[in-house]
């Protein structure tokens, strides 16, 4: 379908498909949750949830399980590793704006909008994973 023209641009039988593009085509649905409705859609939305909140608890305990191994040695966290970690940080954030600008054409107001989101969830990480992260060690 032309979505200008609304106007039927060729026809696609399965029989006539790749098996790739007819696996892709049959994996959609399930990875969407489009093929059980709302009740799948929450099921995938919880199972992501969990898996986040694994992630996010495991960086916790290995950032805790670190900082008490190196407050006796005097030695930082990450040591020479945050200084890459705020490379490649700066590398994709930076592409990031690049295809923002070159490729989408976005407007100003966009890129500010995603700019407040990432200095939000920069600020909120800083929080959690340092702030609260020593404040608990140190009590």
């Amino acid at each position: 379908m032309d979505p200008l023209q609304n106007k039927v641009v060729g026809i696609q039988k399965a029989e006539n498909i790749p098996t790739v593009m007819y696996l892709n085509d049959i994996a959609d649905p399930i990875h969407f949750g489009n093929w059980g409705g709302l009740t799948t859609k929450i099921f995938w939305f919880l199972g992501g949830l969990s898996i986040c909140g694994l992630i996010l608890t495991g960086i916790w305990i290995a950032l805790k399980r670190q900082y008490k191994q190196s407050k006796g040695t005097n030695s930082k966290v990450m040591g020479n590793w945050k200084f890459m970690n705020w490379g490649f940080t700066g590398l994709i954030v930076g592409y990031m704006y690049f295809f923002m600008i070159s490729r989408y054409a976005s407007s100003w107001s966009s890129i500010i909008k995603v700019s407040l989101i990432l200095v939000g969830i920069g600020i909120l990480t800083w929080y959690i994973f340092d702030y609260r992260l020593k404040k608990s060690l140190n009590k």
